[in-house]
């Protein structure tokens, strides 16, 4: 999710063919394989920019969110445009897929945040409008049972996704918060401001785990590693990413992508060494971690590049940006 939109088009389409020694964690081990990313694959039917895209659990479907008020899903076994769910009037920020595939949840900045039944895009009940502010991110916890939906006013909200009832507030934000992220056992969340903190969130008894995390630069995307110990901040001030050690709240090492542009999106591969990396230089990178190495650097013509997401084989992965084009890569080994 990007607040600050900078209005540049990049275009062009580029393939990498690397050889990297791809980082197994705290192991030490390393595997040498050849990193091959062709060409992706260009979705075009979205008017404008593209703020957010979600792939869904079986890596099927691909949700899209944009600044016209509407989410598209894409059929990715065909490549095309199986239907759009409408709803919400004002810019989408983000989008997600509940765990069990079967629930779309979007906010936008009018406040509001809807649920979409996925197979038959009807609307499931009534808009969420208890915040004040645009809704900037949301997120399902890994047990689908949690909707967490940050604002521009500071606070969280945790929502049960079934009888989309109010569970509870956040309060320990100065600024907007612009993204949200889920560690994997579901305990924590973090939440991330435009002032550069990071809480980590104690989902049951919601209060801040330890002292925040101060990164002392704008926060556009936030992304827990695949084993829950690492956290990855993308920075809205720099082409850096800050790598945070979750137990000890200190910041283990800063990746810098190689431009000064902001990094717009951050994500990790599932079950993956990969941190993949959305900038507003319009390029998406692949990088090994804990290595930090550089595997890929991949543009699509999206413009500057405001959402990156990994299908959850991590096989596969989209990418959405300014000029409403979606790129889709495959074949990530």
């Amino acid at each position: 999710m990007v607040i600050n939109l900078k209005r540049a088009v990049t275009v062009g389409a580029v393939a990498v063919f690397l050889t990297a020694s791809l980082g197994l964690g705290r192991s030490g081990r390393t595997l040498d394989r050849a990193l091959a990313v062709g060409p992706g694959t260009p979705l075009h039917g979205h008017a404008g920019p593209v703020s957010s895209v979600a792939f869904s659990p079986n890596g099927r479907s691909l949700a899209t969110a944009t600044e016209n008020g509407t989410v598209q899903l894409w059929d990715l076994r065909r490549d095309r445009l199986s239907g759009t769910l409408r709803g919400l009037v004002r810019i989408v920020d983000s989008v997600a897929f509940s765990p069990n595939g079967r629930t779309v949840a979007a906010g936008s900045r009018g406040g509001a945040v809807r649920f979409w039944d996925a197979p038959s895009r009807r609307q499931l009940g009534a808009a969420l409008r208890a915040h004040a502010g645009s809704v900037y991110s949301v997120a399902f916890s890994p047990n689908g049972h949690i909707l967490a939906a940050a604002s521009a006013n500071g606070t969280v909200q945790l929502w049960d996704v079934d009888s989309h009832r109010l569970l509870g507030q956040l309060n320990n934000h100065a600024g907007a918060i612009a993204s949200l992220a889920f560690s994997p056992d579901r305990r924590s969340l973090a939440a991330a401001d435009i002032r550069g903190t990071v809480v980590l969130w104690d989902v049951h008894s919601r209060r801040p785990l330890g002292v925040p995390l101060r990164t002392h630069h704008l926060v556009n995307s936030v992304a827990y590693s695949p084993d829950g110990r690492t956290l990855a901040a993308g920075n809205g001030d720099n082409g850096t990413v800050g790598m945070w050690d979750v137990q000890r709240h200190h910041l283990i090492r800063t990746l810098r992508i190689g431009s000064s542009g902001p990094v717009n999106s951050v994500v990790f591969a599932p079950h993956k060494p990969i941190l993949a990396t959305g900038s507003e230089t319009g390029t998406v990178q692949l990088w090994s971690v804990p290595a930090d190495k550089p595997l890929a650097m991949l543009n699509g013509g999206t413009g500057p590049v405001f959402s990156v997401a990994f299908s959850p084989d991590g096989r596969t992965l989209a990418a959405g940006g300014f000029s409403g084009t979606i790129s889709v890569w495959r074949g990530i080994a």
